[in-house]
């Protein structure tokens, strides 16, 4: 029989992995256990990820297009570009931008790419050199104008296909072992084989219901997912033999930058 309940608290643990603001108290009621723990983790967190990019990118979405039908699409533009990427920071407590600052930081300083990727995570409180402060600020002011550029054209729906496939490649790495781990040590397991691809087609449903009025886009957006999701799991094989969080945050990061601009190029293009 199917527990709603329990879907719901899954949801609920997986969001509290990436998101720091705290969902309803009533989605987290999970009374029978149904769907416990594995090895201290959600057991369907990796099919939840996706879902949990996409409700963010709807809470960012639904404020947006109504600002832009009120007041139109200089208004929308100036919204996406100064509300969307704070309430992403803030809400993930800066570790996508933060990881990857660090990543550049150390390749730059002449780290190996397993030496970058296996560096602890650093908070934003943290001192930095200043060049890892200029790229924090390059990437983040980078985000800004193309958050605005799709505000300016009535897009605000490809945020919801960029988070929904930022979580998608996040959800894509977590299904290898962790570095160092025996076969089948999986970073977040799944209860059930068969359900291996349900984040792929609950992430695919995500970004067609969105984009429901620019299919081809939307299609061309998750084949670039699903490319980024195979590319970025071949690197940290070849570097790091597995997966740890600092990874994670740098490779879902970047997949949502390069959506982004997928998105800018679709819809801002030359064609358009």
């Amino acid at each position: 029989m199917f527990d709603i309940g329990a879907y719901l608290a899954q949801f609920s643990e997986t969001w509290n992995l990436f998101i720091r603001w705290k969902l309803p108290a009533f989605i987290d009621d999970n009374e029978d256990g149904r769907f416990g723990l594995i090895d201290g983790k959600p057991a369907l967190a990796r099919i939840m990820m996706p879902l949990v990019g996409a409700v963010m990118g709807i809470c960012l979405y639904l404020p947006l297009w109504g600002i832009t039908a009120v007041f139109g699409h200089v208004a929308g533009a100036i919204a996406a570009a100064v509300f969307a990427p704070p309430v992403i920071e803030l809400a993930t407590g800066w570790t996508g931008l933060s990881s990857l600052a660090t990543y550049f930081q150390l390749r730059r300083a002449g780290a190996s790419q397993d030496e970058a990727l296996f560096a602890r995570p650093q908070s934003m409180t943290e001192p930095r050199p200043p060049v890892s402060m200029i790229g924090m600020l390059t990437i983040y002011v980078l985000r800004m104008v193309m958050f605005g550029a799709l505000g300016s054209v009535y897009c605000s729906f490809w945020f919801i296909v960029v988070l929904t496939g930022g979580y998608l490649v996040r959800m894509h790495l977590c299904g290898m072992n962790e570095p160092g781990g025996t076969v089948g040590d999986h970073y977040y397991a799944l209860p059930d084989e068969k359900m291996q691809k349900y984040g792929w087609y609950a992430g695919l449903g995500v970004m067609l219901i969105a984009g429901i009025f620019h299919i081809p886009a939307t299609l061309i957006g998750f084949i670039f997912t699903g490319g980024i999701a195979w590319l970025a799991k071949q690197l940290c094989l070849d570097s790091i033999s597995g997966i740890n969080r600092q990874a994670v945050d740098v490779f879902g990061y970047t997949a949502e930058i390069i959506l982004l601009f997928l998105g800018v190029l679709l819809f801002t293009g030359p064609a358009m």
